[in-house]
């Protein structure tokens, strides 16, 4: 049914005395790639029509056939699934030749199309006696920019002895991406350009010369736009770090001197600084079950004693801090108040320097206040023992 129309007031004039009412789908008429929410004008025009207009998103199957032979183009223009009506009773003058409808692409009344091929938009125009209508020559695509779902170095592999690496990767969006692009940090660290996408396979990319551990940026693109990116990471001709694992240590294995290659001058727990009365000399002392125990016995208000354990040394490098196991609630139930609080280094810190800070509060004189400290968690390699952390 459909032909070349140019829709020309000296055309038109003709065909007002040769035929009879007609209407042509101008826009979209096939190849259009229009994105999914964008607005678009749908067009037609129409030749001595009156009554209303409806407009439907149809589309037709990827391979038309009929009773098993390729549909002719007649045949083609009635195979189609209509999928909904995107516009109702639009107003049809006859003195007006050209129409348009602001169209957010894939809408129609009740849903909306998914992206893909395949579609096609029908025009009928409704009178009291008689309904006429036209479609799309060819098929327009209903589209979006790509999105990386998933993407994998290798397919997931840690680590490989090879430069070139391929970059697998899922996708959502229509038309498949033409392109892509990345950029690889530490080095070089620029943005490539975009790439034409090969045919058939993954692309591949030439990680630097120099071994190292590199993460490669993955961005996608088809002619409606680019995807977000994806990252993944994969390490190039380098040794796995050592394996590490975690130590709990007693406090009392190192206050009290269990190992004896260690000066006790300074993994011992020792009194720093008091106010305004010194505290007794059994204040500090290890327990059977292997935890530490500071103590302050009858202080008066506001008394404040601080205590140095382990002394502020350094862990051997490879070595560092993750956690340390205590306990005030003696303190926090003392009838009348007690309070104290630690300082301890950053995670990871090689640092092992705590300071222990109690006071008490309230009544003039109070009965003792202790603070427990039961273990140390350091961390270092999982194949040394735990004696070589310390210096």
């Amino acid at each position: 049914m459909k032909r070349a129309f140019a829709l020309t007031v000296l055309v038109l004039s003709f065909a007002v005395l040769t035929f009879a009412r007609q209407v042509v789908v101008r826009e979209p008429n096939g190849t259009e790639h229009w994105k999914k929410g964008d607005i678009h004008e749908i067009k037609w025009g129409c030749t001595q029509c009156t009554g209303t207009a409806e407009l439907h998103l149809v589309r037709v199957p990827q391979t038309m056939s009929l009773a098993g032979k390729t549909a002719t183009r007649a045949e083609s223009q009635t195979l189609y699934q209509t999928l909904g009506m995107i516009k109702a009773s639009i107003p049809i003058n006859p003195n007006t030749l050209f129409y348009s409808y602001s169209w957010r692409v894939g809408d129609y009344i009740g849903g909306s199309a998914a992206v893909g091929s395949g579609y096609k938009v029908l025009v009928k125009i409704v009178t009291a006696s008689t309904t006429i209508s036209d479609i799309s020559d060819t098929d327009f695509v209903i589209g979006a920019p790509p999105t990386v779902d998933t993407f994998a170095i290798n397919d997931g592999l840690a680590v490989t002895d090879q430069r070139r690496v391929t970059l697998n990767y899922t996708f959502s969006g229509f038309p498949v991406p033409g392109s892509y692009r990345v950029r690889c940090t530490p080095r070089p660290g620029i943005l490539g350009m975009w790439t034409p996408m090969p045919n058939g396979s993954y692309p591949t990319y030439e990680l630097p010369q120099e071994p190292g551990v590199y993460t490669i940026e993955l961005w996608l693109a088809n002619d409606l736009g680019s995807s977000p990116s994806k990252t993944d990471t994969i390490r190039y001709g380098v040794e796995p770090p050592a394996p590490t694992m975690d130590y709990t240590v007693n406090a009392a294995t190192l206050t009290c001197g269990k190992f004896p290659d260690m000066n006790p001058a300074w993994y011992s727990c020792r009194c720093t600084a008091y106010t305004p009365l010194a505290p007794s000399s059994n204040n500090c002392y290890c327990t059977s079950t292997g935890s530490v125990i500071i103590k302050t016995d009858w202080m008066v208000i506001g008394a404040k004693v601080e205590y140095e354990f382990f002394g502020g040394r350094q862990l051997n490098p490879g070595w560092s801090f993750v956690s340390i196991n205590y306990s005030d609630s003696a303190c926090q139930a003392e009838t009348g108040g007690g309070s104290a609080i630690l300082t301890m280094p950053q995670v990871g810190s090689q640092n092992i320097l705590f300071k222990i800070r109690l006071w008490t509060v309230g009544g003039i004189r109070l009965g003792h206040c202790e603070f427990r400290i039961n273990n140390l968690v350091i961390r270092g390699p999982a194949d040394r023992p735990v004696s070589e952390a310390f210096k």
